[in-house]
């Protein structure tokens, strides 16, 4: 249920000896539906990343048609997949539009990142913060379901 292509690994203790059964087959969410709503958004690219851009195909990586296979955590979006994990280094890691030559924004990262569109990020960049946190959609989905299995009696 969330808008990006990251695997994770969560440990779950618990003293009660008890197993939690986490089975979430939700279909996948695109890029374009991530983006329902967002006009004029502005991400940074330089030449050099929009020479890169330009030969990339939507979902793959930079390293594709790099000659040396540089680039590798650099990736265009593809509208209708989830997009590639999101890094907490915006530059050499970026993830970049599908149409426009340019970085996701940061409203567009937040939102691949399931955060909140009111997000108060403080003074902190949308892509560190997105890069280092657990998407809140799923660790939402994962307390129901703590919730359901630890506590609630059937």
């Amino acid at each position: 249920g969330v808008p990006q292509k990251r695997e994770r690994t969560v440990f779950i203790a618990n003293r009660l000896n008890k197993k939690i059964v986490l089975n979430f087959n939700e279909p996948f969410i695109s890029v374009r539906d991530a983006f329902v709503g967002l006009h004029n958004q502005v991400g940074k690219i330089t030449e050099h990343q929009a020479k890169w851009w330009k030969l990339c195909k939507p979902g793959k990586s930079f390293s594709s048609i790099h000659p040396n296979g540089s680039w590798f955590n650099s990736a265009k979006a593809h509208p209708d997949l989830p997009a590639n994990t999101l890094t907490a280094s915006g530059g050499a890691g970026a993830i970049y539009h599908y149409s426009e030559c340019r970085q996701l924004s940061n409203m567009e990262c937040i939102r691949v990142q399931t955060f909140p569109d009111d997000y108060n990020l403080m003074t902190l960049e949308a892509k560190y913060i997105c890069g280092m946190s657990v998407p809140p959609f799923m660790m939402q989905r994962i307390a129901n379901q703590i919730a359901i299995q630890f506590f609630e009696r059937s």
